[in-house]
């Protein structure tokens, strides 16, 4: 092979990688926004179903789905929407966690902000 050949395969390589990794980065950003709750109390069969059917009953519920033991839902933006679906999860007796990947960064950020003032 010659030096030429290697070249060419090496750059053809590092464009795939950089275009993997481009499609990754879009498609880790383009995930749904939504709220994500973590369900406890999920006894029987019937249970997110039964979750799903009330929680597609409140307005500004664009959609409701489950996977795992985790709610996803996507909702019009209407201010204190999360706190309505919550609040129709618990009145059914179970338990609802936000997990989402804001609510996360929230934490964190509170975390450190805590710590920051701690030790000033």
């Amino acid at each position: 092979m010659t030096k030429k050949t290697l070249l060419a395969g090496a750059i053809i390589f590092v464009l795939l990688v950089v275009i993997g990794l481009f499609i990754y980065r879009m498609d880790s950003d383009m995930q749904e926004s939504g709220l994500y709750l973590k369900v406890t109390g999920l006894d029987c069969e019937d249970c997110p179903k039964k979750i799903l059917d009330k929680v597609n009953t409140i307005e500004g519920v664009a959609h409701a789905s489950f996977r795992d033991d985790v709610l996803f839902v996507s909702y019009s933006d209407k201010l204190g929407m999360s706190s309505k679906i919550i609040y129709n999860v618990c009145q059914l007796g179970f338990g609802a966690e936000d997990v989402s990947p804001t609510q996360k960064k929230d934490r964190e950020r509170l975390r450190l902000l805590d710590f920051n003032m701690r030790y000033k």
